[in-house]
């Protein structure tokens, strides 16, 4: 793992990089050299003699800075030999002088004006050493995109290979990271996907910092890529961090009126980044009757609802349609089911004192049992019928009644699927 790697993903401060790793003979140490040294270590590039060449090699590329601007220049020299050797050792300084300036910038100790897009973040979200971290991240796996960001290009094509992400064919980081052109899908919308090359976290942050702003304006391809990579596993690990937790959430917010059509994940991800924002999405969701998006509606209320918020989600515990089911089918999760448990969270009521504890290993978070079949979930109707008498015993209301509509289905003992695919049947692909 290269040292700036390391300094991204520690948070510690690192000594600043002073020149090319590995051992070197003494007499390969540049002098203090002014411009007319450089100047003539560059033309010695084109000496005669082979050592003459190769020590002059060595000695700009442990110059660094000093030497960069003769050695762009000699990249238009009349000398094949000095043309070759000056490619080759920009090349080699480039990087250095990368993983150099961001140090110097985490550390405080450099303004960032050469950081594409620094300033418009630093305005959002300030400029402190959490920023600066999170930015230093976002320049190193997101550059070209924050470049175009700055430059006004920031832009999808108009025609795209059907269900392939945008990828830039010029795209520099591509080059430097090829694991950043995996597609970011979501699978549970509880849980961060499980993918062994997971995307970086400087990624992640680019991605969604672009598409928040006023350039990405409403083009779906960037916003909703944006919203797949926030299940990414790096981001819920941000998410968790102190040093990084506020910022994450910060950013995941601004997709929330980005994408409130996309509410199913908006309102199961708000829930999970402690988003409050989609409170209001979800308490509209439930009053415009949005069909089965009134199971995700659940998902911020129980989060972060409150008792005054309950007479709404009481109007679902008579809703009969299908939210989520087991592998084998054998456990059914209605939206009434998901209702009935959101009440219980909100008023901090254990979830086993009224559903069946079928396993040990059940999810101690209230949330993700939302979507847990043998959390909540039954087998068939008087198993059901059993936990809700309860609930109604317990709390001196009278038993939900089921949609009448639905009622002949259920005394046939079929099962709710009318034709209809459980909520979140299917992975979330941003790019179909």
């Amino acid at each position: 793992m290269s040292r700036l790697r390391m300094l991204l993903s520690s948070g510690f401060a690192f000594a600043l990089f002073i020149g090319v790793s590995g051992a070197s003979r003494a007499d390969d140490a540049p002098d203090d050299l002014d411009s007319a040294g450089v100047a003539a270590l560059v033309e010695q590039l084109g000496s005669q003699d082979y050592s003459e060449r190769e020590q002059a090699t060595r000695k700009l590329i442990r110059l660094g800075a000093a030497a960069i601007s003769a050695v762009e220049a000699a990249l238009e020299d009349e000398d094949p030999e000095i043309r070759f050797r000056a490619a080759s050792i920009k090349r080699q300084i480039q990087p250095l002088l990368k993983e150099a300036l961001i140090e110097r910038f985490i550390r405080g100790e450099d303004s960032g004006a050469l950081l594409p897009s620094w300033e418009r973040f630093k305005s959002q979200f300030g400029d402190d050493a959490k920023s600066r971290a999170l930015f230093a991240q976002m320049y190193t796996f997101g550059r070209y995109r924050l470049t175009l960001l700055e430059d006004g290009k920031m832009h999808v094509p108009a025609e795209r290979v059907p269900g392939e992400p945008f990828v830039d064919e010029d795209d520099e980081d591509l080059a430097e990271h090829p694991q950043l052109t995996r597609r970011p899908k979501v699978n549970n919308l509880v849980q961060p996907n499980k993918a062994k090359n997971g995307l970086p976290l400087g990624w992640i942050a680019a991605r969604v910092f672009i598409a928040g702003e006023p350039e990405a304006g409403e083009n779906l391809v960037l916003q909703r890529e944006a919203l797949a990579a926030c299940f990414e596993p790096a981001w819920w690990e941000a998410r968790d961090s102190e040093a990084s937790g506020e910022l994450v959430r910060q950013l995941t917010a601004r997709l929330v009126p980005l994408l409130a059509n996309d509410r199913p994940i908006v309102l199961a991800l708000g829930a999970r980044f402690g988003i409050r924002e989609t409170l209001p999405l979800a308490i509209e969701t439930i009053q415009e009757e949005k069909g089965k998006q009134s199971y995700f509606a659940l998902f911020p209320i129980a989060a972060f609802g409150e008792e005054s918020q309950l007479p709404l989600v009481e109007r679902l515990l008579s809703d009969p349609r299908p939210a989520a089911a087991s592998n084998n089918d054998t456990l059914e999760i209605q939206i009434r089911d998901a209702a009935l448990a959101t009440i219980l969270i909100v008023n901090k009521q254990p979830l086993r004192d009224f559903f069946p504890r079928r396993k040990k290993d059940l999810p101690d978070d209230p949330l993700e049992a939302l979507t847990v079949p043998a959390a909540i979930g039954f087998v068939n109707e008087p198993q059901r019928e059993t936990t809700f008498k309860k609930w109604a015993a317990a709390t001196g209301r009278e038993v939900p009644k089921v949609e009448k509509r639905r009622r002949d289905k259920l005394d046939a003992g079929d099962r709710l699927n009318d034709d209809e695919e459980p909520a979140a049947a299917d992975p979330f692909d941003p790019f179909k």
